[in-house]
């Protein structure tokens, strides 16, 4: 349909209004000899249709077959168009060279609508296809698809998958995340259970191998607790996988300074920005003075495309806007140091051993010329059990014959 609307427009045609009392004969004798009408309507005693030009010199015989009148209501097209404009040539230039344009640059890609719902950027996914061919700008005749696809998905190994669909001037690509397979850890091998740090043990839970404490007992950081060479005195000292968890109360010093004045970056409300046109791949500023005079700033880039009637152009205003930062000294009172300080304290702790439970703390705290500082000692329970793999020369000395003396 729409082809053929193109067509009429092209060709030209006139809407006419067809007044007398025999209209509908009037459209069955043009029906009846072939001729071509759309757009049927009545207006009161009248009716209203379009013809194409052509079929309107030969109207005269069958207005008068019919006993009707017709007049010309509007004249449509690109020959009316033409005719009307013939002496107007820059305007007939122009519009001849906008249809040029129009024609050239469909030839291109104007945008690229990434869907992503990933963890990966999509500025890493443009610059992946910008680096194998798909950009705005590309020749749409130049981009292999299936190449670009598959490069991509090997130049980047988080891609598991990403389709990439062309219609008209625009291009769509989707991307899926691939899912890396879990870390197993080998089970191969005989390995030990040691204290991954010193302390107070609580209670023990030996899944396999030989326990080398007691509940009660304190231990250092990494001295055995579980051995992984199991006694039997008819196989001797056999090598197992050591698997069990250890609970033992621990200590953690944390110290932590917070000073009394500090000095910070400020926005000081003194910006500049500079406009750029992008079109296509081709930059053009508009500043003609892009010279920055303060000594230290923050650079923030944002790019408006631009749209006419609802659809994205190949063309997009750039804006930089540089934001002048200055330093300033803020005073701190103790109370809000010491707040902090405590804070941070916790923060380290949690970081350093998250697994840990608090059950006491104690705390110091010192003033000096350095600001506030906090010195912290966290009474913790938590499983200290640390796998390790047994040194082959830790064995190898034992027959399995043989009975092993812990």
């Amino acid at each position: 349909m729409f082809i053929i609307t193109i067509f009429r427009f092209l060709c030209g045609y006139v809407t006419l209004r067809v007044s007398g009392v025999r209209c509908e004969r009037f459209l069955n004798l043009l029906a009846r000899r072939g001729v071509d009408f759309w757009r049927v309507h009545r207006d009161g005693g009248s009716i209203i249709l379009n013809i194409p030009v052509s079929a309107f010199r030969r109207l005269g015989p069958t207005a008068r077959e019919a006993y009707c009148r017709v007049h010309i209501v509007k004249k449509n097209g690109l020959p009316f168009f033409i005719a009307a404009h013939k002496k107007r040539w820059s305007f007939a230039a122009g519009f001849l060279m906008f249809l040029g344009m129009i024609a050239f640059l469909s030839q291109f890609i104007w945008s690229i609508d990434i869907v992503n719902d990933t963890d990966i950027p999509s500025a890493d996914i443009e610059r992946a296809l910008s680096r194998y061919g798909l950009y705005e700008g590309a020749r749409i005749s130049d981009i292999d698809t299936a190449f670009i696809r598959d490069s991509v998905m090997t130049y980047d190994e988080r891609v598991a998958y990403i389709g990439i669909n062309i219609a008209g001037t625009g291009a769509s690509v989707e991307v899926k995340q691939r899912v890396p397979a879990p870390h197993l850890e080998s089970e191969d091998g005989p390995r030990n259970i040691v204290a991954s740090c010193s302390g107070h043990i609580r209670r023990m839970e030996v899944l396999h191998g030989e326990p080398a404490v007691k509940e009660g007992e304190a231990v250092l950081s990494g001295q055995l607790l579980i051995s992984g060479l199991m006694d039997s005195k008819v196989e001797g000292a056999r090598p197992v996988r050591a698997d069990g968890s250890v609970w033992a109360t621990t200590w953690h010093e944390i110290s932590v300074t917070v000073p009394l004045t500090e000095r910070v970056t400020v926005d000081t409300g003194r910006r500049v920005s500079f406009y750029t046109l992008r079109l296509f791949n081709i930059f053009i500023k508009i500043n003609q003075n892009s010279s920055i005079e303060y000594e230290k700033y923050d650079k923030m880039t944002s790019q408006e495309k631009l749209v006419l009637f609802g659809r994205t152009m190949p063309a997009a205003i750039i804006t930089e806007t540089c934001s002048e930062q200055g330093e300033a000294e803020f005073t701190i009172d103790e109370a809000a140091a010491l707040r902090r300080a405590q804070e941070q304290c916790d923060v380290k702790l949690a970081r350093r051993f998250p697994d840990a439970v608090i059950i006491g703390v104690e705390r110091e705290t010192t003033t000096d010329d350095r600001g506030v500082t906090v010195r912290a000692v966290y009474e913790c329970e938590e499983n200290i059990a640390r796998s390790e793999p047994i040194d082959a020369e830790g064995y190898e000395n034992n027959s399995y014959g043989e009975s092993f003396d812990g």
